[in-house]
């Protein structure tokens, strides 16, 4: 018999033709199970967006807005971590492998692997508790240790920040044990304002009252920009300070239209600035 008869033998036999059929039916099944995977995967996340959405944007308080849009990503990770693991064991059926094993000797290993799995389980407890207490939620500003970003998305895990720079910094929840949040309630900041010596100080600041009361009234805060009076002084020059209230988000955006606003006002004023 040649080595061609031999292996004609083997392709031709009955063996060989079920285990071309086994292997074609676990492919066409596993295919099958690929596309009904990524199907629900977009499913359960357009699921949620319709959901989220238009709540999202009923709601007037921006708190209230960050705190459904950060339980909406939440929703997409547990839903997305659920279907992986259901098709996971499908698809070892598929492959005409039995699962309880696998998950039984999972068990037992889970057992003897459990303290190397306390920080996995600090992790999600962390990241409960930062939903449940509403430490901050997506959008807001936040400072961690010394990162300092805005919340992308809070997972069962892990919490993303992207800072000013747009770097993305991954932190596991179970280390976040310290957040500043900047986005809560209200900042007060300060300008300071040099004009001549020889200024008119009065007129010169109320030029500031009514620029500090402009911007404010545009951007609707609570503690207009006021005049504080002197702040310092020397033979050249008086420094005149203002004081408001604006929101984290807004800070330097109100800065810098207060510092137009004052600058265009004292030049209309022929108050010179130093």
């Amino acid at each position: 018999m040649t080595m061609h008869d031999w292996f004609s033998g083997i392709v031709a036999s009955p063996r060989w033709l079920e285990m071309q059929e086994q292997a074609l039916t676990g492919a066409m099944q596993l295919l099958k199970l690929a596309i009904l995977y990524v199907a629900l995967r977009w499913l359960a996340s357009a699921a949620v967006r319709r959901v989220s959405r238009p709540v999202r944007l009923l709601t007037v308080d921006p708190v209230r807005a960050r705190r459904i849009e950060t339980l909406a990503g939440l929703a997409r990770s547990a839903a997305s971590y659920a279907l992986t693991v259901v098709f996971g064991i499908l698809a070892l059926k598929a492959l005409g492998v039995d699962p309880m094993p696998l998950i039984t000797a999972a068990g037992v290993a889970g057992l003897a692997i459990g303290f190397g799995a306390q920080r996995l389980v600090r992790d999600v407890i962390g990241g409960f508790f930062i939903l449940l207490e509403n430490q901050f939620g997506v959008g807001e500003i936040i400072t961690v240790g010394a990162v300092t970003g805005t919340v992308c998305e809070i997972g069962l895990r892990t919490t993303r920040l992207r800072d000013a720079q747009g770097r993305l910094y991954i932190l596991s929840n179970g280390d976040i044990t310290t957040v500043c949040n900047h986005s809560r309630g209200e900042v007060t900041v300060s300008l300071e304002v040099n004009v001549a010596a020889s200024a008119d100080l009065e007129r010169a600041s109320a030029v500031l009252d009514e620029a500090g009361a402009a911007v404010s009234q545009r951007h609707g805060l609570a503690s207009p920009f006021r005049s504080q009076g002197i702040s310092a002084f020397d033979a050249a020059k008086v420094t005149l300070k203002l004081v408001g209230s604006v929101p984290p988000s807004l800070q330097e955006q109100v800065l810098g239209e207060l510092r137009e606003e004052i600058f265009e006002r004292l030049r209309q004023a022929a108050i010179p600035v130093v």
